[in-house]
């Protein structure tokens, strides 16, 4: 099970064991909305058993968690707009959980998303790859120096009266 979170508008995953589905409904709720955490979600695997709805999704307004509707389609899925991450949360019983896009009502591509994570680890790549070949460049260039340096004491040494 996992609990989506969101501070500062930046949405976070967290993993739930079933055992501590009390300690979410207490005092971690309240501590979530001590340091401003805007929203949460709460994703439920048994479809509904332990949450009264598979989806429960909550907004902070006033330092108060206040739920967000959620909705049984006409296909029997159960549905709840995000209003801070503009994405509608959804689960059936055939499919389980996933996201829609709020204006298509479609799934969100994971083959997308898992591509944007293959950039984004290239990217890195080719930046640490980069950074590599400077470092490198700087390195010959310092030893260069070095030699330079060394061949003119040397050259300084030889040119001194009784050496």
């Amino acid at each position: 099970m996992y609990t989506i979170l969101s501070v500062n508008a930046t949405p976070l995953v967290k993993p739930l064991a079933a055992l501590g589905i009390l300690t979410i409904m207490g005092h971690k709720r309240d501590l979530y909305a001590r340091i401003g955490i805007a929203e949460y979600w709460r994703l439920d695997p048994t479809g509904g058993e332990l949450y009264g709805h598979p989806i429960t999704g909550e907004r902070l307004i006033d330092n108060v968690y206040v739920p967000y509707e959620v909705r049984t389609e006409a296909d029997g899925s159960v549905t709840s707009h995000s209003e801070l991450l503009d994405l509608i949360f959804s689960w059936d019983e055939a499919g389980g959980f996933d996201l829609l896009d709020p204006v298509t009502r479609r799934t969100i591509d994971r083959v997308v998303i898992e591509r944007a994570g293959r950039l984004v680890a290239e990217a890195r790549a080719d930046t640490a790859e980069a950074r590599a070949d400077a470092e490198r460049e700087a390195r010959l260039a310092t030893e260069a120096q070095l030699r330079a340096l060394q061949d003119e004491l040397e050259r300084l040494r030889r040119q001194q009266p009784g050496q």
